[in-house]
């Protein structure tokens, strides 16, 4: 990536830092910034500074289009995500280009059984999470994947394909020839970091306790775990040195984070994680929150259910912005080889918020 644009990215993070800084929540644990005080200093000050926003058009054959990278489906054996909420929530914050990263497997081929093609206004692209890579070939690769992440990188390269580097946090070393590029921020690398959030997501009380501030400040919640990536851009840098490297975001959406809570027989709530894991049992009639939904409920009904990395959530916090003349996947294709793309945190301004998810006035 050109310098300039280098520029712009890490502009952006600054100012992202400066915007949580001004609510004081910058540089603190996410677990310390999920209370209702922060929460609610965070959504005032995005109302603002949506407010203040002024449209600056576009001249020139180039159009700026949301694009999210490192999306999965029901595909992954980590997501229950179904296409069509996938892409509502994409419509829902705007975003006009899906680019899946399915973890591979025997039972299916990710290239020819991947979603693609224009769904709903909005362009799918298949591809994978493998070999520490995001890679988007052209067509199947099938049983070329046994050599080296290089060799392997070569194979898709020499297809006409794209790959990305991913998750430098583990791959800090890693120096492949020929990538289209590399991820400047993960989401999942960013809540990596936050061990006391981590621990408190694995306990369920401490769940029904937050489903309150989830329900409240759904994005602003979500993105509680957002912090500058130094190291991440520290790399990028390193790397563009030798060569140039597209630099994208890493939405790693899956939808897999968060808690149900189902009727079962004897009014005993089970508890089930976001992939319907059973936990364990609870007498439903002891638990206060679930009292409401516990008069009409039936066995097998969901009494509470909090997704807390929903696609909308997870969509909206970070995106590569590609600067293409058509919604075509051979403009993406241009947009990303030479890299006319940008990563923007939507989170915090450029869409508008909708204050029907929220109580604050």
């Amino acid at each position: 990536m050109k310098p300039a644009h280098r520029s712009i990215v890490v502009g952006l993070l600054v100012f992202a830092v400066h915007v949580l800084a001004t609510c004081t929540c910058s540089y603190a644990d996410a677990l310390e910034r999920l209370t209702a005080e922060k929460l609610d200093a965070v959504h005032r000050a995005i109302i603002k500074l949506r407010s203040e926003r002024r449209e600056v058009p576009r001249t020139g054959l180039l159009r700026e289009y949301r694009a999210k990278l490192h999306v999965h489906s029901a595909f992954s054996h980590d997501s229950r995500g179904a296409i069509d909420e996938i892409v509502a929530a994409a419509k829902l914050v705007g975003t006009k280009v899906l680019m899946f990263t399915e973890h591979p497997a025997d039972h299916y081929d990710f290239v020819k059984d991947g979603h693609q093609g224009l769904r709903d206004g909005v362009l799918l692209i298949p591809g994978a999470e493998t070999k520490g890579m995001l890679v988007y070939p052209k067509q199947s690769v099938r049983g070329l994947d046994s050599g080296t992440p290089q060799e392997f990188s070569d194979v898709v390269r020499g297809r006409d394909g794209l790959t990305f580097l991913s998750h430098l946090e583990e791959r800090m070393d890693w120096e492949l020839r020929g990538l289209t590029g590399v991820e400047i921020y993960n989401t999942h690398a960013d809540f990596k970091d936050e061990k006391p959030l981590a621990a408190s997501l694995r306990n369920p009380l401490w769940l029904l306790n937050a489903a309150e501030l989830f329900r409240k400040y759904p994005q602003e919640a979500f993105s509680a775990l957002h912090d500058y990536p130094a190291d991440y851009l520290r790399r990028w840098d390193q790397l563009c040195e030798r060569t140039p490297h597209t630099g994208i975001s890493a939405s790693d959406a899956h939808q897999n984070i968060g808690l149900i809570v189902r009727l079962a027989d004897d009014n005993k709530a089970r508890f089930e994680d976001a992939l319907g894991k059973r936990l364990f049992d609870l007498d439903a009639t002891e638990i206060a929150i679930l009292q409401p939904a516990l008069k009409e409920a039936k066995v097998g009904d969901a009494l509470l259910e909090m997704r807390l990395d929903r696609y909308e959530n997870s969509l909206r916090h970070v995106g590569t912005r590609l600067l293409l003349t058509e919604l075509t996947t051979a403009a993406v294709w241009q947009a990303l080889e030479t890299g006319r793309a940008f990563v923007a945190f939507d989170w915090m301004s450029d869409l508008p918020v909708d204050l029907a998810h929220h109580d604050v006035q």
